[in-house]
């Protein structure tokens, strides 16, 4: 930026920023403010930000540890809209693996329970599945935007995801 600059002329400039925004659809800041959840800043912000949304939530909150899409330490390129994406969340009690496909999300918790699993989208959906005793679950259709799960079984179990950018 040049450094000759009037104040007028940054004002100017802030100006059409602003209103820039205004124009960004709702539901496109509300994704973006999902996908940062998924980012891992720093180890020890992300454990303080699972170690808060478990107290404030009361429950289990399972940590992502693996994502295939992020395999290899970088992003994937564009991926296939046909790509099956593997996920892994860690929580003290329990592991649910993830596979999201086009059509379905599939997986298993570990160790395996039966129990109620539930996809809450950001638009505020909820879709429910149950987990048989080997602990698989599929809830067909697919999924276009931000969401996380939500575990719960008659032991008392009851472990969410953070949210997940599909």
């Amino acid at each position: 930026m040049p450094e000759d600059w009037s104040d007028e002329e940054l004002l100017a400039l802030l100006a059409d920023y602003l209103r820039a925004a205004e124009h960004i659809p709702p539901h496109l800041i509300e994704a973006a403010k999902a996908a940062i959840t998924e980012l891992h800043l720093d180890p020890d912000l992300a454990t303080w930000d699972a170690d808060l949304a478990e107290l404030c939530l009361g429950h289990g909150v399972a940590r992502p540890a693996f994502d295939s899409a992020l395999a290899g330490g970088a992003a994937s390129p564009a991926r296939s809209p046909d790509a099956v994406r593997a996920l892994t969340f860690v929580a003290a009690e329990l592991t649910i693996e993830l596979e999201i496909r086009p059509d379905a999300l599939t997986g298993r918790l570990l160790p395996a329970t039966p129990a109620e699993v539930r996809v809450h989208t950001l638009g505020g959906d909820v879709l429910t599945a149950p987990a048989d005793r080997l602990g698989r679950f599929v809830l067909r259709g697919a999924v276009s935007g931000p969401f996380r799960l939500h575990c719960r079984n008659g032991s008392g179990l009851d472990v969410s995801t953070t949210w997940i950018v599909p």
